[in-house]
């Protein structure tokens, strides 16, 4: 066994899983904060609808109340934050024993590491490929062997959950027209 490569491979797990677990935290955060926005947003509406009376807008409010409440007990059931948590264990744990790693160190000493940081890698959930290819765009070393696809596909993500994000943040303002679409729709 080679005692560059494996520490290689330790370090890059590493900071792979410190990236999904910074991942998870942020969309643990995220939801949060939308889940807050969006009651929020529909206490306003229900108000403005006894106010005014409007039967149409209350069938409205309690359709768009039923999907944020199924939308948030799924998304609070995926445990962002437990599992951010569980990753940032498993990464201090690989970090320990990434330190052990020396040069000189005998083969046995490096395959009772090895052993050690399969069992480490088997205790927990596995990152993203994203987490992965971000990894890599963050060690010097590393950065220069991603192919042109593994940039794509990382950049599309972190685009992709900046749009997503900026479309749900935009999903209650635009829920007039989609109203009015679906009003049209039924009457077809």
């Amino acid at each position: 066994m080679d005692t560059e490569k494996q520490a290689r491979k330790m370090y890059i797990t590493y900071k792979s899983r410190i990236n999904a677990a910074e991942r998870l935290k942020k969309t643990n955060v995220f939801i949060q904060g939308i889940n807050i926005y969006y009651s929020l947003f529909l206490t306003v509406l229900s108000i403005y609808s006894i106010s005014t009376g409007t039967q149409r807008l209350s069938l409205v409010i309690t359709v768009y109340s039923v999907v944020v409440t199924v939308t948030i007990v799924f998304l609070a059931a995926q445990n962002y934050g437990e599992r951010a948590k569980s990753l940032k264990n498993n990464y201090v744990a690989i970090f320990k024993l990434y330190n052990k790693i020396y040069d000189g160190m005998s083969q046995d000493e490096l395959r009772a590491i090895c052993e050690e940081y399969n069992q480490l890698i088997d205790s927990s959930e596995n990152h993203m490929e994203y987490d992965y290819f971000k990894a890599c765009k963050e060690i010097p070393e590393e950065k220069s062997k991603l192919s042109i696809q593994q940039k794509v596909v990382l950049n599309s993500i972190y685009y992709g959950s900046i749009l997503l994000k900026l479309v749900l943040i935009m999903l209650p303002f635009m829920l007039r027209y989609i109203v009015t679409v679906l009003e049209w729709l039924i009457k077809i």
